[in-house]
């Protein structure tokens, strides 16, 4: 049996204080949460999942209907093996989505790990380094219960090398799926040009040892659809696995395979491509070659949609339900048929595609908090279909109901007012271009809510914004505008601010600080803010490209945190003012040299996310969570020159067990974080910049958020299957 997540040090801890807030009853009952991970949830559905993801092919391209542009042909007649001999044996989803970013390599991190996340679209030229994701990966929920079996992820592309097994505390290698790269018989670290190179790989591996779980890319679909000269091979290639795909499923169904009966097939896309229709000629203007399904990554409705069909055990066959599902539904359903739990999964299972609908609990509750004087933000998870969250503030919807989704709240109370601002995002028509996620800011006064028109038509589906107020009473807002989640340029994402003025006599509410002024930056994080007279202080963490500034090849290995200072003032000016650097960039990666930021004990850190900013009195101070390869910690380093020249940075904790999905936070000149402890059980933990920490533990193995409050601190914890609830606790 594989060893569960543990930790080999702990600090002292003490149980949470229970103190309930107004809007809520009182905190969960956590005496009997369940900590054990070692056993399975329930019995298995199926003992082999063989999951075949059709890398960027459209659902114009596959099960839809109509008529294909790309191939000039109906729909229905580009895979007809597959529609013949396969489909009348499973059930076709028919409203499939990317909700998250439509680029590869965070496709595929949403269906491995069922959650969207903040994951860049790097290659690995020197291996996957130390950037993987943040939460555990489905291959991590089976070794969680023990399983010794075979977990793999494979294809022919090496932008999901990283995804074998994510930087969760207390994971190894010995935790994750084995990474193999199908290549050409005369490179070994090529990859094979044709995906039926792949199938073949794929046949070979489960008649010789099956897999619990194998999730396979086949890449040559996308790849044509890019670099072809004749983009519709892009349809040759889709072609080309139309009857391999087919033949492969027949086998598994034979008894010659050995797992007839006992495996599940799921056929999805990672993304989809550019539909553009009439609008294809004027979005052309970035250097793009026409046609327009030949690239995707922007919000169109063509990247969202994509394929999605499931057969095996227990699935209706012959079946269509209209969904609409997710890549994070499918993950999560792929958990449940393994019979694991998959606990920070923001899936739910597709109950409608099986023959006896499984009655196990979706995730629900609050899973994120925010807090800012006695205003609390929360996001709540909803069970009705096509309404999937929603966000409150002191108990009240402030997102509509007609949203798909509704997340990520930040709240700021000033004076009199609370602000609140959140992302949300709606399923639109398919005659619709865009189908993009919404930045959405509102203003609480006198008790009623006024919306304050974020002026951003599109954001990521990552965004969120940093708040403050200037001495004026006027608020600031800190947001990466990068609404494609590029990573291949530092000029087509940026950290911008923007301030909101309320109306002051014959002179209307505004935004009055242009959003035109920001700075360039490769793959940033969520921002932290920190307001003082006509200057904002910013920070976040990125990447570093090549000496050209248009190479990402470095990106996975240069991580870093970055320092800026914008003039609210007239000049409207930002200035870049520090940045730590990685300990080392591996050869090959193309890195530009730098000195290593090196810590109070000359240690060097691989990895370095999620700053947090203050003002202490005359100084600046900010904690980052860095990566090692010995875990996570918490750093944090001060300025005394309003940030032009900072000191050396101070390791708050030696656990190396730092959860790195909850973001530190300041709050009265300490540090809170949130971490897993010896016995693993998750922990809140505060500390000044020069005291020790002192830690309480939360009665559960799992955190989702931390907000520090005059009591204490809010947090989110796991009790039990999915099911999340938010607490006050104090040290």
């Amino acid at each position: 049996m594989r060893a569960p997540w543990l930790l080999l040090l702990a600090l002292g801890c003490r149980t949470p204080s229970g103190d309930a807030t107004p809007d809520e009853p009182g905190p969960p009952d956590t005496s009997d949460t369940d900590t054990d991970d070692t056993v399975p949830l329930r019995d298995a559905p199926v003992d082999h999942v063989v999951v075949l993801v059709l890398d960027g092919l459209r659902l114009d391209e596959s099960f839809g209907e109509g008529v294909s542009d790309a191939a000039g042909t109906p729909t229905s007649e580009i895979l007809p093996e597959l529609r013949a001999r396969v489909l009348p044996e499973g059930t076709l989803v028919r409203h499939g989505y990317v909700t998250g970013i439509p680029i590869t390599g965070p496709g595929h991190c949403d269906l491995v790990t069922g959650v969207r996340q903040e994951f860049g679209h790097f290659p690995t030229p020197a291996g996957a380094g130390r950037y993987r994701p943040l939460f555990p990966t489905l291959f991590e929920d089976l070794a969680r219960v023990g399983e010794t079996a075979p977990l793999l992820i494979n294809g022919n592309t090496d932008h999901i090398e990283s995804l074998n097994r994510s930087v969760y505390p207390g994971v190894t290698d010995a935790d994750g799926g084995v990474y193999q790269l199908t290549a050409t018989e005369e490179d070994a670290t090529r990859p094979a040009p044709r995906d039926t190179a792949v199938l073949d790989a794929v046949k070979a591996q489960l008649a010789a040892d099956p897999p619990r779980l194998m999730i396979t890319n086949l890449h040559a679909i996308d790849l044509a659809g890019h670099v072809a000269e004749d983009p519709t091979s892009y349809v040759g290639r889709a072609r080309e696995v139309d009857a391999p795909i087919a033949a492969l499923w027949e086998w598994i169904q034979s008894e010659e395979s050995g797992i007839a009966d006992r495996t599940a097939l799921v056929l999805v896309a990672d993304h989809g491509r550019h539909r553009w229709g009439d609008e294809a000629d004027a979005r052309m203007d970035e250097g793009l070659e026409p046609p327009d399904y030949r690239h995707h990554g922007d919000q169109c409705g063509g990247c969202r949609e994509i394929p999605m069909f499931l057969a095996g055990p227990g699935i209706a066959e012959g079946a269509v339900v209209e969904g609409p599902y997710t890549l994070e539904d499918v993950s999560r359903t792929i958990a449940w048929m393994l019979g694991v739990d998959q606990p920070y999964g923001t899936g739910i299972v597709m109950r409608d595609l099986f023959v006896d609908a499984p009655t196990d609990a979706d995730r629900s509750g609050t899973y994120r908090v925010d807090a800012s004087g006695s205003a609390v933000a929360t996001w709540s998870w909803l069970d009705e279909g096509g309404h999937r969250s929603r966000v409150e503030v002191d108990g009240e919807a402030v997102s509509s109901a007609a949203e798909f989704a509704a997340e990520a709240p930040r709240v700021l109370q000033a004076g009199g007012t609370t602000y609140a601002c959140w992302r949300s995002f709606a399923v639109r028509d398919a005659t619709e271009v865009d189908w993009p996620w919404v930045g959405k800011c509102a203003a609480r006064t006198g008790g009623a809510w006024t919306d304050l028109a974020f002026p951003l038509d599109i954001v990521s589906s990552l965004w969120e914004p940093a708040l403050a107020v200037d001495a004026a009473g006027r608020l600031v807002v800190a947001y990466v505008d990068n609404p494609n989640s590029t990573t291949y340029s530092e000029d087509r994402a940026f950290v911008r601010v923007l301030r909101w003025s309320p109306a002051a006599g014959d002179t209307p509410a505004a935004w009055d600080y242009t959003a035109e002024t920001g700075i360039g930056t490769a793959f940033p994080g969520v921002p932290s803010l920190v307001v003082g007279g006509d200057t904002a202080w910013v920070a976040w963490s990125e990447s570093d490209m090549t000496a050209s500034g248009r190479d990402n090849a470095p990106g996975r290995y240069t991580r870093h945190v970055e320092v800026a200072r914008f003039d609210l003032g007239a000049s409207q000016a930002p200035t870049e003012l520090w940045r730590t650097a990685v300990s080392a960039c591996p050869d090959g990666a193309g890195c530009v040299d730098r000195t290593p930021t090196l810590d109070t004990e000359g240690r060097g850190y691989d990895r370095m996310e999620s700053p947090a900013l203050t003002a202490d009195g005359a100084a600046l101070r900010v904690g980052w969570i860095a990566w090692d390869a010995d875990g996570s910690y918490v750093l944090t380093a001060s300025s005394t020159d309003d940030g032009a020249t900072w000191g050396t940075p101070a390791r708050l904790d030696a656990t190396g067990g730092v959860f790195g999905h909850v973001p530190p936070r300041w709050l009265d000149g300490r540090l809170y974080w949130a971490q897993l402890g010896a016995a693993g059980e998750a922990e809140a933990c505060r500390a000044a910049p020069d005291a020790a920490p002192t830690c309480v533990a939360l009665g559960s193995a799992r955190v989702a958020s931390l907000a520090p409050t005059a009591a204490g601190a809010r947090v989110t914890i796991d009790t039990g299957e999915g099911a999340w609830a938010s607490q006050e606790i104090s040290w």
